[in-house]
């Protein structure tokens, strides 16, 4: 089943381009699948919310999005890569193996590709920050100074009574 974004083989060409693998090693079947194209698309579109809009727009966005998927799901396909290369000979210093490719490393590459095509694309918002803190109480303002009677029955609404208890023993003795 083909997603939404990425849309059949031409666009799985491009993920094993960016692999380097033909269709022998990355069948269209293994795009597809569940921890591939479906995972990377369900995260991009909660990411980019108007996917749909850029897609009917057919404009350099759409262009950048789809790169954005192709390359998100080249990296997740590293890890299968490296597992299937799984068959390399180490035997001490000496290795042998089908490629030379460090996966791990292209991945990262990838993944880096892949936030910057996402990153261009002009709808794109950056998450806002959110708020851990608020204040509430009183503030600088001269407005708002307590007279000097009121500033004692302020002083007794924010300070613990634990303080004038404390006070008082230390008056006391």
């Amino acid at each position: 089943m083909a997603g939404d974004i990425l849309t059949g083989t031409t666009d799985y060409n491009a993920v094993r381009n960016m692999l380097g693998v033909d269709s022998a090693t990355v069948a269209d079947s293994l795009v597809e699948s569940l921890d591939m194209l479906t995972y990377v698309e369900g995260q991009v579109k909660e990411m980019v919310t108007d996917w749909a809009t850029i897609k009917s727009a057919d404009g350099q966005d759409y262009v950048r999005l789809r790169m954005g998927v192709a390359a998100w799901v080249a990296a997740r396909m590293c890890g299968y890569l490296k597992r299937d290369e799984g068959r390399s000979v180490k035997i001490g210093p000496y290795s042998q193996s089908a490629s030379k490719t460090d996966w791990m490393d292209r991945a990262k590459e990838l993944a880096r590709e892949a936030k910057g095509y996402l990153a261009t694309i002009s709808t794109q918002t950056a998450p806002s920050r959110v708020t851990l803190f608020t204040r509430d109480g009183p503030t600088r303002s001269r407005t708002r100074v307590p007279g000097s009677g009121e500033f004692e029955a302020w002083l007794d609404r924010i300070e613990p009574q634990v303080i004038d208890w404390l006070q008082d023993e230390n008056t006391t003795t």
